[in-house]
């Protein structure tokens, strides 16, 4: 199990990295201010253990809005049900609740 959060985080961290870098135009957004436009939607796999709870905050305290990112947590089993979600382009293919 240890071995699997490392593998996790980094699978949630290039998500919400590729995630933020990626616009209609390909260029990276002007500005941080969501007022500028729509936001992109974001669907992030977690698993219910304490080292996710920085995302939980962030969208709690609206950091990725700022940002230009609508992002939706959706709770998994484990990694085993997020990894080849995430694979796929998708992870409302794995095993959510």
């Amino acid at each position: 199990m240890r071995r699997k959060i490392p593998l996790i985080a980094t699978a949630v961290a290039a998500v919400l990295a590729l995630a933020s870098c990626a616009t209609e135009s390909g260029a990276a957004p002007e500005s941080s201010s969501s007022a500028t436009g729509p936001l992109q939607a974001v669907t992030v796999g977690v698993i219910p253990i304490v080292d996710v709870a920085p995302i939980y905050l962030g969208v709690q305290e609206g950091i990725f809005e700022r940002q230009g990112l609508d992002v939706t947590l959706q709770l998994a089993d484990g990694g085993a049900a997020i990894v080849p979600a995430v694979a796929k382009g998708s992870t409302s293919s794995g095993s959510a609740t």
